[in-house]
């Protein structure tokens, strides 16, 4: 039996021995206990707001061209109407005929105008008529215009009765620039008494004109702007 090296037990005594970790502490609570108390806290913590930054605003036209809807509606609607019952007329009846509809009262005719609304300045046969009327109308829709943007939100009748006048002299501005003329059709008379022919297009500006009067005599104004 071999004898054991000094340096051997030397360096084992020498070497430090660390002290031993205490185990950590086991909880010894039950689930049950755990889950009741994480519940509780829940309960007693305020919920944090929910914050949206810069939030994008959806697109919408802005107020002064939002009350210009029902400016096109009307317009483009009594366009589209005068239109259709031109065409209506182009189609079914020949230049200068007509077709009775309430005898002594009411005829659907084919006639030409060569001036303006219920054939007034109709003779003046002259080169520069169309170009003239053509463009008095897109002057006067011109100031239809800007009168429409100038009103207030109030002033409903005012509204309308623009909206009636524009789409009438849109129709007859058509007509104008594809024709020449203007084509009429609805004729009221009383006897031998005849009322100069129209069309829908004449209607319209007839009642928007009628709505403007009605809207002066009744006072309708519109409300001073806030500063």
């Amino acid at each position: 039996m071999s004898a054991a090296n000094p340096n051997t037990i030397i360096h084992q005594h020498l070497q430090p021995t660390c002290p031993e970790k205490p185990s950590p502490m086991i909880d010894e609570k039950p689930a049950s206990e755990k889950y009741a108390a994480v519940g509780r806290a829940a309960k007693t913590q305020k919920p944090t707001p929910m914050t949206i930054e810069n939030p994008t605003p959806p697109t919408a036209l802005p107020p002064r061209w939002k009350k210009f809807t029902l400016f096109f509606v009307v317009a483009l609607g009594v366009l589209a109407v005068d239109w259709a019952t031109k065409q209506w007329v182009l189609e079914t009846m020949p230049l200068y005929t007509q077709k009775v509809v309430i005898p002594g009262f009411f005829n659907l005719v084919h006639v030409r105008n060569t001036g303006v609304a219920f054939s007034f300045f109709a003779g003046a046969e002259t080169p520069w008529r169309v170009p003239v009327l053509a463009g008095l109308t897109v002057a006067a829709l011109g100031v239809v215009f800007f009168l429409y943007w100038e009103c207030g939100p109030e002033e409903k009748v005012k509204r309308l009765a623009l909206s009636l006048i524009a789409g009438g002299a849109s129709g007859n501005l058509t007509d104008r620039l594809r024709f020449g003329n203007v084509v009429d059709f609805l004729d009221f008379y009383l006897g031998p008494y005849h009322w100069p022919a129209f069309n829908v297009a004449d209607m319209a500006v007839t009642l928007g004109a009628a709505g403007l009067l009605f809207a002066l005599l009744r006072g309708e104004t519109k409300k001073p702007r806030r500063r």
